[in-house]
């Protein structure tokens, strides 16, 4: 396996005040290094609401930190889960989500990640942050297409996480231009949701750029990877035969206690570790 491997931020830390996933305030810089233990090369960085004042993202102390941890312990961040977009909304008509509020932070962001050589920032159109209707989807193409440009100005790639059917998909990523925008691919909502990954690597596999490793049943949670409803196989197939390059993050079910967390993580590792030789040997 060629492709780096890393882990969503958070998931290597006792739960913060409960949430599933979040940047660890506490926690942090010992990620990096657990991340090394559990043979990881990257984290996915997290920039959400709730942690905003305190991430290291935003500041130039922070990100000399970030720097130091990347250097003494091996693990690079190559993205961002931009989190923080689902309530800092580009298409939003409610006054309450000023749109200008999130174009500036995401211009904030461009710059951020170009000063830290971090590739991808993943912008998500799920849950409250969803845009269901054609309108809500050209009014997002208006406000953000600017910016996609900018970020591959400075080198970025913005990568769109959407609960979008694979052909609505595919008509966003045309209205923006896919020379400007990419897609992260998060196989466990995919599922839960229902969709064909045949019918969604045939509308945009080529631009996904990102890729979350998740399991999970139809119209339902997390669950352990290969219990749930993906289709793992074919996906995993596909990656190997389109030489897919991209980062592929863990993001997979989590357990209560931090302990059986980390063996949980452990063995979802060795997991799909194990399922992509097995299909890279036929």
């Amino acid at each position: 396996m060629n492709n780096p491997l890393g882990m969503m931020q958070g998931r290597l830390s006792p739960r913060s005040d409960g949430r599933y996933q979040s940047h660890p305030v506490m926690h942090w810089q010992n990620e990096f290094f657990v991340a090394k233990t559990l043979g990881l090369q990257l984290i996915e960085f997290i920039l959400d609401s709730w942690s905003l004042e305190h991430n290291p993202l935003l500041t130039n102390e922070g990100r000399a930190e970030i720097q130091r941890v990347m250097k003494r312990s091996g693990v690079g961040v190559k993205s961002i889960c931009a989190d923080i977009f689902m309530d800092y909304t580009f298409a939003s008509d409610n006054d309450i989500h000023d749109p200008a509020q999130a174009l500036s932070l995401l211009e904030q962001l461009i710059h951020i990640a170009d000063e830290l050589d971090i590739q991808d920032i993943v912008i998500p159109c799920v849950d409250r942050s969803s845009l269901p209707d054609d309108v809500s989807q050209a009014r997002f193409i208006e406000r953000i297409s600017p910016l996609c440009q900018l970020a591959v100005n400075h080198g970025v790639r913005i990568n769109i996480e959407a609960d979008w059917e694979p052909q609505t998909f595919a008509r966003v990523l045309d209205g923006i231009g896919r020379d400007k925008v990419w897609v992260n691919y998060d196989i466990g909502n995919s599922a839960s949701l229902g969709f064909d990954p045949r019918e969604e690597f045939a509308a945009y596999g080529h631009n996904i750029s990102d890729l979350h490793i998740k399991d999970r049943k139809l119209h339902d949670a997390s669950v352990v990877l290969g219990t749930g409803d993906a289709d793992f196989d074919f996906i995993i197939q596909w990656l190997q035969q389109n030489q897919f390059s991209g980062h592929m993050i863990f993001q997979a079910a989590r357990a209560d206690d931090y302990i059986d967390d980390l063996q949980l993580v452990r063995s979802q590792i060795a997991w799909f570790k194990q399922r992509w030789q097995e299909i890279a040997n036929g």
